[in-house]
């Protein structure tokens, strides 16, 4: 569960994406907004590109790869 705002804001952009057709570029933190709502994930690590592909594809593995072997997922409530 999120926030009511990011949960307007993140449908409203798939609303955009679906009726309108266009492509959007979101900066997100939280792995599960992402996994949510994205296809296609890039994940950057200190500037450099450490993951690309789809939401799916997101495993430990990947996660650790992108936030550090030391950090643990979290869900804002």
């Amino acid at each position: 569960m999120y926030s009511a705002t990011s949960s307007f804001v993140m449908e409203f952009l798939k609303f955009v994406n679906q009726k309108l057709g266009l492509a959007i570029i979101c900066n997100l933190h939280l792995l599960s907004l992402v996994c949510e709502y994205s296809t296609r994930v890039i994940g950057l690590r200190e500037g450099r590109i450490v993951y690309d592909g789809p939401a799916k594809g997101i495993d430990d593995q990947v996660y650790r790869q992108i936030y550090g072997d030391e950090a643990r997922p979290v869900d804002i409530v």
